[in-house]
């Protein structure tokens, strides 16, 4: 399904008459003898040099829209008919204008524009075939291009919800690695913690076993005060005297009696 168009001839036909000038009506000879042998740029030309004379010349300025759509400069050829179309004051000329416009708009799937300029066609010519043809076909485009957006939007938003959860995943995931690492730098600590205090008990141990080894040795446990001394001395003296006694009881036992005869 395609597009209908107007072509230049049918403004010219409208315009044969001597309203406008003579190097006006010459040039737009020439421009239209050039677009009719598709020599589109050439007549592009002519129809400037008409504005030049010109700038208000409706004619020229709606066959310059023509020979730019057909060179696919749609943009260009769309404000010329826009153009065209606020200056045409006759009905069929105007709608024509319009059409065109809405042809313009659809080659740059502006299709909402489009079904716009061709119901302002029809306000002025309600029974154009081809414009009703081509308003039918740019509802359908543009319910296609509607749907295609929806579809668009609707893709991207899941594709947006995606990416949502899977970084709310990775901040998670980095989140519960942190908490890791704090964990393990606590249980770190208290191994350490733990080491130090095994450590300090391992030594108390060895400081008693070479306490208790010192002690089998004979040497002292622990020092004695000057007083349990003195009385230790004095006990020992005491026992040293007694046995001293001891002793000299036993000599004395010992030895005979010497008896002298006095006869």
């Amino acid at each position: 399904m395609m597009i209908r168009s107007f072509t230049i001839l049918i403004i010219v036909c409208f315009f044969s008459n001597d309203i406008l000038a003579q190097s006006e009506r010459s040039l737009l000879r020439k421009g239209n003898k050039q677009y009719n042998k598709e020599q589109f740029s050439e007549a592009e030309t002519s129809y400037f040099t008409a504005l030049e004379e010109d700038m208000t010349n409706e004619i020229a300025i709606f066959n310059l829209g023509d020979a730019m759509y057909s060179q696919d400069k749609f943009e260009e050829a769309a404000n010329q008919f826009q153009l065209a179309s606020e200056l045409f004051e006759d009905k069929d000329l105007k709608a024509a204008a319009f059409h065109n416009l809405g042809n313009a708009f659809m080659e740059q799937e502006k299709y909402q524009e489009g079904v716009k300029a061709y119901k302002e066609a029809l306000k002025l010519v309600p029974g154009d075939m081809d414009t009703k043809y081509n308003l039918a076909y740019a509802n359908e485009k543009l319910r296609e291009q509607q749907s295609s957006e929806q579809q668009d939007q609707q893709n991207e938003d899941e594709e947006n919800d995606e990416q949502n959860d899977e970084q709310e995943k990775e901040d998670q995931e980095n989140q519960n690695e942190d908490e890791n690492e704090g964990e393990g730098e606590q249980e770190q600590q208290s191994d350490e913690k733990s080491g130090d205090k095994d450590g300090e008990q391992e030594k108390e141990q060895q400081q008693g076993e070479n306490q208790e080894q010192e002690g089998k040795n004979g040497k002292p446990e622990q020092q004695l005060s000057k007083e349990e001394a003195a009385r230790i001395l004095e006990a020992l003296q005491n026992e040293e005297q007694k046995l001293q006694r001891k002793l000299m009881l036993q000599k004395n036992k010992s030895e005979k009696i010497k008896v002298e005869k006095d006869w």
